[in-house]
């Protein structure tokens, strides 16, 4: 018998998630959520102008939460679609954020506050965030910025993940957001997988790529 708690509902999941202890911006790499190395790996990916993206980032945050075992992680990945004029402006700075450690905590901002994602707004956000300014400017405008940004929308595309958020746990892709109680239920599902495989003796597979 499961002895997880009962899946909270959309409106209250991740609401109590302590970035500080569950979010981890490395200066190069995705930007995740869990341990480093994790049974399920659950990759995002998102746009922050995106009002589904918008909804699903605080219950994303439940699943750390409800597998404390360190069974699960979670992969932050841009898909800034070009109909949302300001998501592209938006995730360079939440990955110049990431690079002073400080990703999750400007993905909170960004999500809170979607109609406020003028150069302006954005500046101010890292400012209140006490990001060196300076430094977070030079960091947008490195080429390899966007560079990145880029290649992960291409990947997200290439995976058939048109439309955001895209997810996909171990490598099955979810169609679209529905809840989060699908989603953990999917979650549990590659966990038994896995702990099943590891019974036949074969090694499972997380399904993670950086």
């Amino acid at each position: 018998m499961s002895m997880l708690p009962p899946p909270q509902t959309d409106e209250t999941a991740g609401k109590g998630g302590d970035l500080s202890a569950i979010g981890h911006s490395p200066r190069e790499g995705c930007p995740y959520l869990g341990p480093k190395d994790a049974a399920v790996i659950v990759n995002v990916f998102s746009d922050f102008q995106c009002p589904v993206c918008k909804r699903s980032a605080d219950p994303i945050k439940q699943l750390i939460l409800d597998f404390p075992d360190g069974s699960v992680k979670v992969v932050f990945r841009n898909n800034a679609l070009s109909m949302h004029p300001r998501a592209q402006a938006a995730a360079l700075a939440a990955l110049a954020a990431g690079k002073q450690g400080k990703f999750w905590q400007y993905h909170d901002r960004l999500f809170a506050s979607q109609g406020a994602l003028d150069d302006a707004s954005l500046k101010q956000t890292a400012q209140e965030l006490g990001l060196d300014t300076a430094r977070w400017e030079k960091d947008i405008a490195d080429p390899k910025t966007l560079e990145r940004i880029k290649s992960e929308a291409a990947a997200a595309v290439k995976l058939g993940a048109t439309g955001t958020p895209g997810i996909f746990v171990n490598g099955v892709r979810e169609r679209g957001w529905g809840s989060y109680a699908g989603l953990r239920a999917m979650v549990e599902r590659e966990l038994a997988k896995g702990k099943d495989l590891a019974a036949a003796g074969t090694p499972g597979q997380a399904g993670d790529a950086q």
